[in-house]
Formats: structure tokens, C-alpha cells, sequence
């Protein structure tokens, strides 16, 4: 009788480790991921060559995925001035690519992907992809921005935040960001 209590004790002994271990591992990948949410206003567009595209960049392999853009063959510079929960006053610079999708004919919208810089008031950076939709006038766009690195307390950051229309109203457009992002850059590390 006494193995067996003591088996039985064993059992629930391992059992509480192993949820101890599960909580704190739980708990600390939670200490690395904070919530981003944030706003930006576009504040200027300029278009360029699509040969104005870096040789190994995010947008170099979406062409060689899925071709040029025959529609719209340029790449658009977007410039945008936001606010945002993980370093205050933000610059947001953007290169992106426009495709034509007609997969809903006769419904026609746009599928755009592009490199984004997110540079944080004390001049850390944040590297972000982004894949979304406009529909054909562009009057409401939606996208998945993924971080893929950073600099300072960005280092080796990831995240994703879903991006939706704020506000659109004539030249002002603001874009509203919810999601989170690892900040655990060289800054942080010990």
C-alpha cells in the first residue's frame, strides 16, 4: 500500500513540475510580446521605376513569385507620420507594389505588398512586410504587417499587426495598427 501512495505522490509530484514549467515558459515568451497599437497619416506618395527595386529585397521576391505588376508597373513611395505604443512619434516609409486581381470578376481590387521602415522617435528601427487589399478605388485597404527585425531595442524583433482604415477623408488618410511585437533588442539583452 505505501509503494503505491508513494507512486501516486510521484505522479503528482511530476504532474506539478510539469505544469510549472509550462506556466513559466508560457509567462516568459508573454514578457517579450508587447501590444502595438498605433496610428499613421500618409503625408506623401511619389512613384518610381520597378528597377528602382534592391536585388534581394522582400519586393524583388514578390516579382520573381508572381512577375511585375503589368497594370501598375511602378513601385509607389509612401511616407506616413504616426504615433504608436512602443516609441512614441514615428516615420513610416513604405515601397510598394500594386497587382490587379480580377479572381472576383467583375469586382476588380488590388493585392499590394510592400517593405516598410518604421524609424521610432530616438531613431530605432522597426523592419516590416506587408501583404493587403484595396478595393479598385482604393478607398478602403486592408493588410497583415509582419515584423521581420529591427535595430536597437528592435533587434531581432518580430510581430504582426493587422492594419485597417481609420480615417479617410479627402488628402487625409490614417491607418489604425493592432498587434503586438517582441522588443527584446540589444538594449534589453543582458
Amino acid at each position: 500500500m505505501e509503494d503505491i501512495m508513494n507512486s501516486k505522490r510521484i505522479i503528482v509530484l511530476w504532474s506539478l513540475i510539469c505544469v510549472l514549467v509550462l506556466v513559466m515558459s508560457i509567462s516568459s515568451v508573454a514578457e517579450d510580446q508587447k501590444p502595438y497599437k498605433g496610428w499613421a497619416n500618409r503625408i506623401s506618395t511619389v512613384f518610381g521605376e520597378l528597377d528602382e527595386i534592391i536585388e534581394g529585397s522582400y519586393l524583388d521576391s514578390v516579382i520573381d513569385s508572381l512577375g511585375p505588376p503589368i497594370y501598375f508597373p511602378y513601385v509607389a513611395y509612401m511616407t506616413f507620420y504616426g504615433i504608436n505604443n512602443v516609441g512614441g512619434s514615428s516615420i513610416h516609409d513604405n515601397m510598394a507594389l500594386f497587382y490587379l486581381n480580377f479572381s472576383d470578376f467583375p469586382n476588380l481590387f488590388w493585392d499590394f505588398y510592400e517593405d516598410q521602415t518604421i524609424t521610432v522617435a530616438n531613431g530605432d528601427r522597426i523592419f516590416v512586410t506587408v501583404v493587403g487589399t484595396c478595393n479598385f478605388d482604393f478607398s478602403y485597404c486592408t493588410s497583415t504587417d509582419t515584423v521581420v527585425d529591427g535595430t536597437g531595442r528592435f533587434d531581432n524583433a518580430e510581430g504582426e499587426m493587422e492594419v485597417t482604415p481609420g480615417l479617410i477623408k479627402g488628402d487625409l488618410e490614417v491607418v489604425v495598427f493592432d498587434g503586438w511585437i517582441t522588443t527584446v533588442g540589444s538594449a534589453k539583452e543582458e
